[in-house]
């Protein structure tokens, strides 16, 4: 684990048991067992941290979606999965990301435009779900679905986590499910149409793919200081390096490597940040 993924970590175990604004620099020290100059190495400031934390945080959610994607299971158990892991997330996740917001006097802008990336992420993976999930249902009419399945998470969500009553996230996905698949069968006109759903959207992975390749490489960077002492993953690195530098990189070759990266944690994102591009 690098030190920054070591500060993040920790981090994230204080804001929960102490709160945000009662955790100081000097306890995230301590807890990391590093000095304070090494705490300014990787972060300028607490608000930096929060918002390394968030990134963490969608990280984290695209990786276990990719994963989701990748299963070999039904697409109907794929997008209720889906939904489960939606009411996880808010579990542990939600209240952090509320206590930051609610004890900070400046502009959080820097941080809803992190939480709206990682909406803007999912939602392709959304429509790819709906699609599997419902393929009787016209194309047009999948962007209504989306809307739908967002408003039935987000309410049932927000209900359960306001009123804190316990519940089953399982239960909660299979009725969720039950109420898309009547939506889904019922004859309803279209209202969101595809120009309509698409327009003023930019996602990081709307990248054009000279520009995915550059933030791929930048990763593999990353992951190389890592991995310098990991003679396997560090000359599978070296390799996938030289690959997304060629004209025409092999996607066979690609796709394999892959592959493998989603075996290591540290990886992940970096394989996730490939698959797009395949």
């Amino acid at each position: 684990m690098s030190k920054k993924e070591l500060i993040i970590q920790k981090s994230k175990e204080l804001f929960s048991t102490k709160g945000i604004e009662q955790t100081s620099i000097e306890d995230i020290t301590k807890a990391c067992k590093i000095s304070k100059g090494a705490f300014y190495l990787s972060f300028k400031s607490k608000d930096a941290l929060m918002l390394a934390i968030v990134d963490s945080i969608i990280r984290e959610v695209i990786v276990h979606i990719q994963q989701l994607n990748d299963e070999e299971i039904s697409s109907h158990e794929r997008l209720e999965r889906y939904c489960a892991y939606n009411f996880s997330i808010l579990e542990q996740h939600a209240p952090l990301v509320i206590m930051y917001l609610q004890n900070q006097p400046i502009s959080n802008d820097d941080l809803l435009a992190h939480i709206s990336q990682f909406g803007l992420q999912i939602e392709k993976y959304v429509l790819i779900f709906l699609e599997d999930a419902y393929p009787f249902v016209p194309k047009e009419k999948v962007y209504d679905l989306a809307i739908y399945l967002n408003g039935l998470i987000k309410g049932f969500g927000e209900f359960f986590f306001n009123k804190q009553i316990p519940y089953q996230f399982a239960d909660v996905a299979s009725h969720i499910m039950r109420c898309l698949d009547a939506l889904a069968q019922a004859e309803l006109a279209v209202f969101v149409n595809a120009e309509l759903y698409e327009s003023n959207r930019k996602s990081p992975f709307h990248f054009k793919p000279e520009e995915m390749t550059i933030i791929e490489l930048e990763e593999i960077e990353r992951c190389l200081v890592l991995y310098d002492d990991h003679p396997f993953y560090k000359e599978t690195l070296l390799v996938l390096k030289e690959e997304l530098q060629r004209d025409e990189p092999r996607k066979a070759l690609l796709a394999g490597m892959t592959n493998n990266l989603m075996q290591e944690k540290e990886l992940q994102w970096l394989a996730t940040l490939l698959k797009q591009t395949l």
